[in-house]
């Protein structure tokens, strides 16, 4: 049965909340504030700094927090 939708009705099953991404096996870090390990699925932004290394923002999927995989 479709999950109910609040704006829209009602709405398939696969797009009723919660959602999690699927796992991947590439692991980028740990969460800084909760210690979960964050897959490549999470990455937010990837830049170069400015001595050259890469940057990394990801969402943590356990505590929702955007931060910088360590």
């Amino acid at each position: 049965m479709p999950a109910y939708c609040p704006i829209a009705g009602t709405c398939h099953t696969l797009l009723a909340f919660p959602f999690r991404m699927p796992d991947d096996p590439e692991i980028l870090g740990r969460c800084p504030d909760c210690d979960e390990s964050i897959s490549r699925v999470w990455l937010l932004v990837e830049y170069e700094t400015d001595d050259g290394d890469t940057g990394l923002w990801a969402e943590c999927p356990d505590c929702d927090d955007v931060v910088a995989p360590e």
